[in-house]
Parts: structure tokens; sequence; C-alpha cells
């Protein structure tokens, strides 16, 4: 896969306890304010952001939990339907709803990425940062986050 391809995940994840609210830009992100952590689950969504995968799939089981999750690349405009499965090819598990996503998305030209890119961290202004992050005022800041909004970006940018 190369740096600027679109990348699209559909699979059983079995993690029922990650809470996907949808923002006002119609994404879905974890809810972590209402989603207990274990390492997997931290891990799974420390890669889908990394990766900067959108989660498409808000369709709940009978136990309200999203098991079954369609992550597709944030950067790519994506169009998609997602229904309960009219006609599924498996039998009806109450656990995993047998859905169906229609994708229409836009072909983007192949353009090669310039050169190799790196990150230098040994160019790091690590001293500003560790004051930057020191003089943050956590239990004032704290309460009035929402629990979807990144924890820094009112502060960093």
């Amino acid at each position: 896969m190369k740096a600027n391809d679109s990348l699209m995940v559909l699979g059983d994840f079995n993690f029922p306890a990650i809470r996907w609210t949808r923002t006002p830009t119609n994404k879905l992100l974890p809810n972590l304010a209402l989603t207990p952590t274990n390492a997997l689950k931290h891990n799974l969504l420390d890669d889908y952001s990394t990766a900067n995968l959108s989660q498409l799939n808000d369709m709940r089981n009978n136990s309200n939990n999203v098991l079954d999750l369609c992550f597709a690349s944030s950067d790519t405009p994506i169009n998609y339907t997602l229904l309960p499965a009219p006609l599924p090819l498996v039998k009806d598990v109450r656990h995993h709803l047998p859905f169906l996503v229609s994708i229409s998305c836009t072909v983007l030209p192949f353009r090669e990425v310039a050169g190799n890119s790196f990150m230098d961290y040994r160019k790091g202004n690590y001293d500003d940062m560790n004051n930057f992050l020191t003089n943050i005022n956590w239990h004032q800041l704290w309460p009035t986050l929402a629990p979807t909004q990144p924890l820094l970006l009112g502060q960093v940018f």
C-alpha cells in the first residue's frame, strides 16, 4: 500500500463496549467517556486513528452494541448507504446483524509521492512541549470538555 492509497476495512471486531457518537459532520467517533478501556480496544482505536480511518457502521444489535465495524479512509470523499440486508446470505444472528453497505466513492487519480518522508524527532522542541503540557490547568479544563472533543485541540491550535 502506498502513502496516498485509500483503504476500507470491514469485519467482526467483537468489541461490544465501544460506544460511537455521530458528529455534526456525520462522522462516527469513539465516545471515550462511555467506552471502558483495555489494551486491545486501545490498540484498535489507536490504529484506526493513526491510519486516518472513519467508522461508518452505527447499526446496533439486540444488546445495543456495534460489533461489525466498517472503516474507510477519512480523506476520500465517500457516499455510502448502510442498511439491514433485505435478503441476507447468512441466517440472522442476534449479535451480528447482516447489513448491506453500498459505497460510491470518488476515484482519485494516482499521484506519486515525491521523495521519502520521515519523522525527525531529533528536531522536536521538547522543552517547550513539556512546558506547554505542564502549564495546562487540567482540573479546570477537564470538566468543560465534551466526550467527543479532542482534549488538546483548542489548546494547541
